[in-house]
Formats: C-alpha cells, sequence, structure tokens
C-alpha cells in the first residue's frame, strides 16, 4: 500500500506553485539565450574578420555562411547484412566433439540474437579460433590414411570455418563505421572544435587506433592469436560516442574553409591595388586564429588519416562511399577536406 502523501506537498499553496513554475521559466530562458549565442570558435571567426575589415579599410560585417554538410548515412544504408549459418539439432549436437556447445547454445539463445554488434564481433572471432582448434585436433587424431577427410563432420567444420572467415569482414564493417557509435561520433548536432582546447581528440585518435590495430588482427594469420577484451572494446565506443569528435571537425571545416577563403579574398583585393592590409591591431587575436587553423588542420589530417586506414580494405556499401568521399577523403578533388587545404594555403600565401 502506498504511503499517503503529506499534506504540506499535497496542498501546497497555489503562490508558491505560481513561483516555481516562473522560476523554471526564467532558468529555461537563460539557458536558450546563452545556448543560442555563437561557440567559441565562430566568436573568433567573427572578431578576426571584423578586425581585418578594419585593417584593410574595407566594409565590415560580411557574414561567412558555413558549409552545408551532408549527414551520415542511415544504419539500413550503412550496413552490411549478415546471413546465418544453419544446421540441424543432430548437425549442433557434433560440435560436441570441439565443446562448442555452450558457444552456440549463447549465441541461440535470446539475449544472444539480439546482442549487440560489438559482442557479435566478440562471438565470430571465439567461434573462428575455437573451430580451428578443435579442427586442428580431430585432424591430428585420426590416422594418417584417414587424414583425406572422411570423416563428416571435419568436412563440414572446415567449410563453416571458411564461411565464418569470409563473412568476418563485413562482420567487423558492422562493427566499426557502420556501427552506432561511429555514427554518433560523426553526428553533426555539435558545436565546432573549441581554440586551443583537445575536444576529446587523443582520446577518440586513440579509440580510432585501436580498430585499425584489429584490421591487422583480424587477418587469417594472426586471428588464431587474438584476444579482444570486451570492457576494452566497450570503452573504446564509449569514447567515440561522447566525444563525437568527427562531427565536431567536419562543422570546423565547414565554417573555417569559407571564412579562409574570404579572408584571402580580402588579401587578394588588396595585392591587385599593389598594397597589402596592415596587420590587424589585435597581435593575440591574429596568433589565436592562426593556431586554431594549425589545431583543425593537425588533427584534422590525423583523424581521417585513421579513418582511411580504417575504411579502405573493408567492404563499405555504395551509400557510405557516397558519403566517405566529399566528407572524409584526404584526396577527393570536391571534398570537405582538400577544399579547406585550398584555401589554407592559399590565406598562408596572401599578403
Amino acid at each position: 500500500m502506498a504511503e499517503p502523501i503529506p499534506d504540506s506537498i499535497q496542498y501546497a499553496p497555489q503562490t508558491a506553485t505560481g513561483r516555481y513554475y516562473r522560476l523554471v521559466l526564467l532558468v529555461g530562458l537563460v539557458w536558450l539565450l546563452t545556448a543560442c549565442g555563437p561557440s567559441p570558435s565562430e566568436q573568433l571567426l567573427a572578431d578576426y574578420l571584423d578586425a581585418l575589415h578594419d585593417a584593410a579599410g574595407v566594409e565590415s560585417g560580411h557574414t561567412v555562411e558555413a558549409r552545408t554538410l551532408q549527414r551520415y548515412p542511415g544504419h539500413r544504408d550503412r550496413s552490411l547484412e549478415l546471413a546465418e549459418i544453419r544446421v540441424g539439432l543432430f548437425g549442433m549436437l557434433d560440435y560436441r566433439r570441439c565443446e562448442m556447445l555452450h558457444l552456440i547454445s549463447e549465441r541461440n539463445s535470446i539475449l544472444g540474437r539480439v546482442m549487440p554488434i560489438s559482442q557479435r564481433l566478440i562471438y565470430e572471432v571465439n567461434f573462428i579460433q575455437q573451430a580451428q582448434v578443435c579442427r586442428n585436433q580431430l585432424a591430428a587424431e585420426q590416422e594418417p590414411a584417414d587424414a583425406s577427410g572422411d570423416d563428416p563432420f571435419l568436412h563440414r567444420l572446415d567449410q563453416v570455418i571458411a564461411r565464418k572467415r569470409q563473412d568476418l569482414a563485413a562482420v567487423f564493417w558492422n562493427a566499426t563505421l557502420a556501427s552506432p557509435e561511429f555514427a554518433k561520433a560523426h553526428s553533426l548536432a555539435v558545436s565546432p572544435l573549441i581554440p586551443g582546447h583537445d575536444n576529446g581528440f587523443n582520446a577518440s585518435l586513440q579509440a580510432l587506433d585501436y580498430f585499425v590495430r584489429l584490421t591487422t588482427a583480424l587477418t587469417e594469420d594472426a586471428i588464431a592469436a587474438l584476444e579482444i577484451d570486451s570492457a576494452t572494446l566497450e570503452g573504446h565506443y564509449q569514447v567515440l560516442q561522447a566525444e563525437q569528435y568527427g562531427g565536431r571537425l567536419l562543422t570546423s571545416l565547414a565554417l573555417l574553409t569559407p571564412t579562409l577563403q574570404h579572408a584571402a579574398d580580402v588579401m587578394a583585393a588588396l595585392e591587385e591595388q599593389a598594397e597589402c592590409p596592415p596587420r590587424i591591431a589585435d597581435p593575440a587575436l591574429e596568433q589565436d586564429f592562426s593556431r586554431y587553423i594549425e589545431q583543425v588542420h593537425q588533427q584534422g589530417q590525423a583523424w581521417l588519416q585513421r579513418l582511411e586506414q580504417l575504411l579502405q580494405p573493408q567492404p563499405a556499401p555504395p551509400a557510405m562511399r557516397a558519403y566517405y568521399q566529399p566528407m572524409l577523403s584526404l584526396d577527393h578533388s570536391e571534398g570537405l577536406w582538400r577544399q579547406f587545404e585550398q584555401q589554407r594555403l592559399r590565406y598562408m600565401d596572401s599578403c
């Protein structure tokens, strides 16, 4: 039986309730006003352009519009379909010879059928490892004359191992660039990178490095010795989706590229008049602007290099390739990065 609500709460005076809601409304309005203000990076770029306009003696108040960005492909478009290997009851019982019934039963349980893709990756690796050990043991126990494959289960086991190895690339794809965590890491519902801050870069890059190392460890020769620690794996996923570094980098590039283009245009117009604009009046502001350009350049290059290492050996679906080229590629001529690099170099070469 529920305890009765105390009278002092149940019959609170209406005036107190009114004051409470007015307070909540006031707090909400303050939050909205602060949330709608420019981010530190947006403020830095706006301040720099204003100072550049003043130094060059041109009309200020120019508004730079960020480049439009593509959103990360949806789950259906970025994922690869994984076909299941079906065996009958007696076929499954054969795996008693490999002491694998417990592993297979966990996969076929209610929870196993809805396991996250990260745990599916661990399962597939464990299955291949245990099945290969069993296969070698069964083959060693046979007489040399019978080692050619007279054991029907040994023959089926060879087929399953080969199929599992073949499908592992698709499992790994779904567990990396197609995973919810990688999609969250590249969400555009974020603010640009904060000048002079880590912005979760180092932790996020370590997470990418972990997955890049897995691409090598999952090869046929190395997989036998691979041990994937579940806590470590999930920890890297958590970093990627919590920091959202990829999305913050993309929004920074989309904002900084047209800013650099406009700054270079101002300087180019003055060069045509055989003069260069004087330095802006605030050396600290100019230094902050230069440092931010270098921050985005160094961190962005490292981030995109890791993604390239992760993408190249994998069977990416068409929608992901179509997204990757303009948004994440280091080399695509019309891509976000190449356009940023072009404007960065053009700005640096100005006056």
